[in-house]
C-alpha cells in the first residue's frame, strides 16, 4: 500500500471492500472443495472403467473438475482487487467487474454511520444478512452522490446490494480502517474546493 503526503503524492492507500472481500473470499474456496470433490468422483469412476471408455459423463466431469479449479484461482486472485483509493481529483472504485472514478464534484456528503443503521437487521434477509452481521457494530463509511458515474442500474447488476445506500443515492463503504479512509478524502476534497474557490476569485479579479 502507498502512503500519501499533501502536495508530494496524488494518491493515498488502498482500502479493501471488506463484505465484497469476503464473499470472494468465500467463493474460491467452495469452489476449491467442490473442484477436490469432482476429482474424487471422477478418479474412482475412471478407475472403474476402462480406459478406451472414458467419454460422457467421465468427459463431463472432467470439464467440471478443471472449471472448478480455474474458478477457485480466479476468485482467489480477484479478491485483492475489491478496493477504494483516494486520489486527488477523485475515488478510484474497483472490483473484479467493475473499476470507476468517482469525482469528489460528485459527493454530496462523506460520514461515518454504523452498518446497522444503514441496514437495520430485521430488515436484511438471506445472503444479505450473513454477508452484513459480521460487521454490526462496526462504522461505515457513506458516500452521498449526486448522481453515480455509470448507469445505476448497470451497477446494481455488476455490484452486490451491499454496496448500495438504502436511504440515500449512494454507496457504503466498509473498510478495515474508516477513520483513515475519511481523512483521506476529506483531504483530497478540502484540497479540491479550495482550488475551485480560488481560481473562481482569481478570474472574477481579473474580469
Amino acid at each position: 500500500m502507498r502512503g500519501y503526503a499533501l502536495g508530494k503524492q496524488k494518491s493515498s492507500n488502498r482500502h479493501v471492500l471488506l463484505p465484497y472481500y469476503r464473499s470472494l473470499n468465500r467463493i474460491w474456496k467452495i469452489c476449491l472443495l467442490l473442484g477436490i470433490s469432482l476429482t474424487t468422483v471422477w478418479y474412482l469412476d475412471l478407475w472403474n472403467t476402462q480406459a478406451d471408455a472414458m467419454i460422457g459423463l467421465d468427459l463431463i466431469l472432467l470439464v467440471a473438475v478443471g472449471l472448478s479449479f480455474i474458478l477457485a484461482v480466479f476468485f482467489f486472485v480477484t479478491r485483492f482487487f475489491t478496493y477504494v483509493q483516494p486520489f486527488q481529483n477523485y475515488l478510484k472504485f474497483v472490483t473484479p467487474f467493475l473499476r470507476m472514478n468517482i469525482s469528489y464534484r460528485r459527493m454530496k456528503s462523506v460520514r461515518p454511520v454504523l452498518v446497522q443503521q444503514v441496514f437495520p437487521k430485521n430488515e436484511l434477509r438471506g445472503y444479505k444478512r450473513n454477508t452484513l452481521e459480521p460487521y454490526f457494530g462496526k462504522t461505515a463509511i457513506v458516500l452521498e452522490l449526486k448522481s453515480f458515474p455509470v448507469d445505476e442500474s448497470k451497477l446494481r447488476i455488476m455490484l452486490p446490494s451491499s454496496l448500495f445506500s438504502t436511504h440515500h443515492k449512494g454507496l457504503v463503504l466498509i473498510v478495515p480502517d474508516w477513520m483513515k479512509l475519511s481523512t483521506e478524502i476529506d483531504t483530497f476534497r478540502g484540497t479540491q474546493i479550495r482550488s475551485i474557490k480560488d481560481r473562481e476569485w482569481a478570474e472574477y479579479r481579473s474580469s
